[in-house]
């Protein structure tokens, strides 16, 4: 939770998703998988690795693919180095969700932004925090459908 903060806090203020703090995330949410789909839930190695791995499409591989076809343009790299925790802490369709809900909140708050006159249409906004709170609502979502 700490390193999300932290990284929310540095893409608003300074547009950068340092590699240091994804690093240490990506550490992090790799453990609690292995603790909790492993130990806990004892699903197979296999199908955790395949869930897994699949949720890198999503954000990784099509943001990766947005950064490289814009030159960064549209996209950051912290961005798309961002999908690698979140595929290690959501299995695909908990990414995918993460992929809609982070662009609806973004398409938000950027027409408020430009309604109010708080942004012009050139004006960069930072993607991550938007990664975040989406990430952070599927994984209270999914606690939650899990645990009932």
């Amino acid at each position: 939770m700490l390193c999300f903060a932290m990284l929310f806090h540095q893409d608003i203020k300074h547009q950068k998703l340092p590699n240091e703090l994804i690093i240490i995330l990506t550490i992090f949410c790799s453990v609690f998988l292995v603790l909790t789909e492993i130990v806990i839930e004892q699903k197979s190695y296999s199908t955790v690795l395949f869930n897994h791995a699949l949720a890198l499409i999503p954000i990784t591989v099509l943001y990766g693919v947005i950064y490289i076809v814009s030159r960064g343009r549209m996209i950051g790299l912290g961005d798309v180095k961002l999908g690698v925790p979140i595929a290690i802490l959501l299995p695909w369709q908990g990414a995918v969700a993460v992929l809609g809900l982070s662009n609806v909140l973004a398409l938000i708050v950027i027409i408020i932004m430009l309604t109010t006159k708080k942004a012009k249409p050139n004006t960069k906004v930072p993607f991550g925090p938007f990664l975040i709170v989406a990430t952070l609502l599927v994984f209270v979502m999914k606690f939650f459908v899990d645990f009932f």
